[in-house]
């Protein structure tokens, strides 16, 4: 088949009115436009990771909410042909923890291997999909001859508008916490570590972990909690000097979040509750294994930094009373409500209910329990009871992404042609998709003639219109175009002699245009690429086009 045959047809077009200012003589004109509304596109910004327990092979399925109604029915990870098994056929189960290591507001995917694999800790880039993409950082937090076992959590200790990573040891390890941070900037956290303690003595029955704002300083405080084999011990530390440091700041809370005989081990999270405590983060712990599935609130009331010296502000069973397989814990604003966090537990071994989301619906009480939970979801089906471990996440950026090509551009036609109208490709932002932080357009076009293709965005509601590139042509086998403000290549620069092969590349809008024009901008409605051909003969071909938008 000839090259181009398989492009000859014609996309159904129809026609909008559309003022080009660039034509002089050619004020308003019909324009063909294909507009295409992208369905469950929704705005993914809200994740729930969950990773398997021990018996299984390890793997991490990410669920999302996809109709932004608070509940998690989407797998972002439930695609064709595809598991993500971070360790491959290890079955020592695996951690999770989401964080924002570089400061650009979007989270990324960390894993831990379980008991019986390596400290091996992993740190994946996330679409805003919620699909774990390339590997950030892979590294040992410990010798490579432990094999209890990996807790993670993330936080800014520091307050510098990037995350740190905690990790410690499950059991069989000392109770040595390490904390990681890229105060170098260069990508990979492992690289750095800034500090490390021991906040159990010789104790060897693991750490759990969590970081959260407990007295509401601007700045998070690292929360841990003994493992099996000690006492119900919960410990707040504080980095009140910002010299990224804890261990040299003293303890700022200790206490037993349940009878001292109790050795099951405590897990540990940090929620903003809903009518809780001084605006800080509440501390919510959840019994071990052999315990009942005995969930407590703790809360600052008082303003003076202790959440130990007040009585417990909420206490439930997660689950039914009977079940002794311990509760694991996360918290994170899964309704996007304005500032309050949900609580999200799940269970362990031997628990048929499996992840469930809890919020204090502003009823007439202040409680989480006299609520139904929101979301009930068993992320590995009803029949997996082998436990879960989960984390919360966001990721602020969303790609839309016209999918209705490949179009033809209609040609410019003769001299003594009628003039021809430019082509305009829509894509529908949904509602409520945020605010423009950051705006990226792909395009991949093809175009015969040399100078060929004028090129210029548009969003509609706003009326904000520019020109992304003017006049460029002459490459046959197509061009594929990241446009960003920080490329270095201008678009003006795109070379013309290609036409026996495309061009790649990522470039700044031509001359002193700058897609910041966008920025500040409610993201949803009507966008419009528009596509002018001023040569006549040739074809040129647009097969799609995509808006890369981080919000605030």
């Amino acid at each position: 088949m000839p090259k181009w045959n398989w492009l000859n047809r014609l996309f159904p077009l129809h026609f909008l009115p559309i003022y080009d200012h660039r034509r002089r003589g050619k004020s308003r004109s019909t324009v063909p436009a294909l507009v295409e509304t992208l369905e469950n596109r929704q705005l993914l910004t809200q994740f729930i990771a969950a990773g398997t327990d021990v018996g299984v092979q390890a793997e991490v399925r990410i669920l999302s909410d996809v109709d932004q109604n608070g509940t998690f029915e989407t797998e972002a990870t439930d695609l064709p042909g595809y598991g993500f098994h971070p360790f491959g056929n290890f079955t020592g189960g695996v951690r999770v923890a989401f964080g924002d290591f570089d400061g650009d507001d979007n989270d990324e995917l960390v894993v831990a291997a379980g008991p019986g694999g390596g400290p091996h800790v992993m740190i994946y880039d996330l679409s805003s999909e919620g699909i774990p993409g390339a590997v950030l950082d892979s590294f040992f937090a410990y010798d490579a001859v432990f094999s209890g076992g990996l807790f993670v959590a993330t936080g800014d200790l520091d307050r510098d508008g990037r995350d740190e990573l905690i990790v410690s040891p499950d059991q069989g390890g000392g109770p040595h916490v390490k904390i990681f941070s890229d105060t170098d900037h260069d990508g990979v956290v492992s690289d750095n570590l800034t500090d490390e303690l021991f906040p159990y003595g010789q104790f060897t029955g693991g750490v759990r972990l969590a970081v959260g704002d407990v007295d509401n300083d601007g700045l998070d405080e690292l929360i841990t909690a003994a493992g099996p084999g000690g006492g119900p011990h919960v410990m707040i530390f504080d980095n009140a000097d910002l010299d990224r440091q804890v261990s040299d700041d003293g303890v700022l809370d200790s206490f037993f979040a349940y009878d001292a005989s109790f050795t099951g081990g405590v897990y540990v999270a940090a929620a903003r509750i809903q009518n809780a405590g001084s605006n800080g983060y509440e501390v919510v712990t959840a019994a071990g294994e052999g315990g009942g599935p005995h969930v407590k609130i703790f809360t600052d009331g008082d303003n003076d930094d202790l959440v130990s010296d007040e009585p417990v502000f909420e206490e439930f069973f997660a689950y039914d009373g009977n079940f002794t397989g311990g509760v694991r814990l996360a918290a994170g604003n899964t309704d996007r409500s304005e500032s309050f966090d949900e609580l999200i537990t799940a269970g362990g071994p031997g628990s048929p209910q499996q992840l469930r989301i809890f919020d204090d619906n502003v009823d007439a009480g202040s409680q989480l329990s006299d609520n139904d939970f929101d979301d009930q979801r068993f992320p590995f089906g009803d029949n997996y009871s082998a436990g879960l471990f989960i984390a919360t996440g966001t990721v602020v950026d969303s790609t839309f992404r016209f999918t209705g090509g490949p179009t033809r551009v209609p040609d410019e036609g003769g001299a003594f042609d009628p003039p021809t109208p430019p082509l305009t490709v829509s894509i529908f932002v949904p509602p409520s998709a945020g605010v423009v932080r950051d705006l990226d357009v792909s395009i991949s076009i093809s175009a015969f003639r040399a100078n060929e293709l004028d090129v210029r965005l548009r969003h509609v509601r706003t009326g904000i219109d520019m020109f992304l590139f003017t006049d460029v042509g002459d490459t046959r086998d197509g061009l594929v175009l990241r446009i960003d403000d920080e490329a270095a290549m201008d678009a003006g620069d795109i070379p013309a002699d290609t036409s026996d092969r495309a061009f790649f590349g990522e470039v700044n809008p031509e001359g002193t245009a700058q897609l910041s024009f966008f920025d500040g901008i409610d993201a949803s409605g009507e966008w419009q690429l528009i596509i002018d051909d001023d040569q006549s003969g040739g074809v040129s071909i647009l097969y799609d086009w995509t808006l890369h938008i981080s919000h605030e």
